[in-house]
């Protein structure tokens, strides 16, 4: 077992998580609209902030499936050339697409976390519920943070497969 199996191993228990996460966002979304239908029009009783739940519930369910599909290395990329390159040249597109990636998670790292301090500064609350938003938003760039990790694991197997 070589050392990128070993650490994927290690990985099982926060890929549970981010998982698990992911699962009760989304059922939590579905049962509150659900129940915010079911009383609007059967009770005529909307639950109180229901669209602010799931709003918050959603960004949060975002962001956690990023991991995941960085881990997996699952997001979309066109291959118009894929076919077309063999060897090193295919080598070297599959890593500017990785480190381009990576470029891309580190813009988005840095904007939600300069959301996050705008919006702590400021105290911004949501409408309805009055709930602090900041909190909610530095969860999001922790889910970030956790993908470039994921993403920087990948860089590092794509070398280690070069080197080969």
């Amino acid at each position: 077992m070589d050392a990128i199996e070993r650490h994927r191993k290690k990985l099982v228990p926060l890929t549970f998580v981010l998982t698990a996460i992911t699962i009760l966002l989304v059922a939590g979304m579905m049962i509150i609209t659900f129940v915010d239908v079911f009383g609007r029009y059967v009770l005529n009783s909307p639950v109180p902030g229901a669209f602010e739940l799931v709003k918050f519930m959603l960004g949060l369910s975002i962001f956690a499936c990023y991991p995941l599909v960085t881990k997996n290395n699952g997001h979309i990329n066109v291959s118009i050339v894929d076919n077309l390159l063999k060897g090193r040249p295919r080598w070297m597109l599959q890593l500017v697409i990785l480190l381009f990636s990576l470029g891309i998670m580190l813009l988005i790292l840095v904007s939600a976390w300069t959301q996050a301090e705008s919006l702590r500064q400021s105290n911004f609350i949501s409408q309805f519920l009055e709930f602090p938003i900041a909190p909610i938003v530095y969860a999001m760039s922790v889910f970030c943070v956790i993908a470039i990790l994921f993403q920087i694991g990948l860089i590092w197997k794509h070398f280690n497969a070069g080197s080969e």
